[in-house]
C-alpha cells in the first residue's frame, strides 16, 4: 500500500496513518511470530520428554548390561573351578589303585600324567 502525499490532508495525518498501517502488520507479524513460537516450544518440550526418557532407558540398559557383564565374570570362574576340580579328579582317578586294572594299563596312565605335567612345566617357563 503506497501512500500519496495529498494537498488536501495534512502531513502530520498521513503520518499516523502510515503508522497505524505499520503497527497493524507489526501486531500481524508478532501474531504469527506469538503462534511459531509456541509451536516451537512444544515441540522442545516433546523433545525434553522424549530426551529424558531415552536417558532414563539408556541408565537402565547400562545398568542391566553391568549385571550380565558380572554375571559373565562370574560364571567364567565358576567354568574354572569346575575344570580345575575335573581335573583333579581325573588324575585321582589314574592313581586309584583299582583291582581291575593290569600294571601296564596304570603304567600308561602315569607315563600319561608325567607327559602333562612335562608339557604344563614347560608352558610355565615360556
Amino acid at each position: 500500500m503506497r501512500f500519496k502525499i495529498s494537498k488536501t490532508i495534512p502531513i502530520f495525518v498521513l503520518k499516523e496513518i502510515k503508522l497505524n498501517y505499520f503497527c497493524s502488520k507489526i501486531v500481524h507479524m508478532n501474531s504469527e511470530y506469538e503462534v511459531l513460537l509456541v509451536n516451537l516450544q512444544e515441540k522442545v518440550e516433546k523433545l525434553s520428554t522424549i530426551f529424558l526418557a531415552e536417558k532414563e532407558k539408556n541408565s537402565k540398559l547400562s545398568s542391566e548390561l553391568e549385571q550380565y557383564k558380572l554375571s559373565l565374570s562370574d560364571s567364567k570362574v565358576q567354568v574354572e573351578t569346575l575344570k580345575m576340580k575335573y581335573e583333579n579328579l581325573r588324575l585321582a582317578g589314574a592313581f586309584k589303585a583299582d583291582t581291575e586294572i593290569d600294571p601296564a594299563e596304570a603304567k600308561q596312565r602315569l607315563n600319561r600324567i608325567i607327559r602333562e605335567i612335562d608339557h604344563c612345566i614347560a608352558l610355565l617357563n615360556k
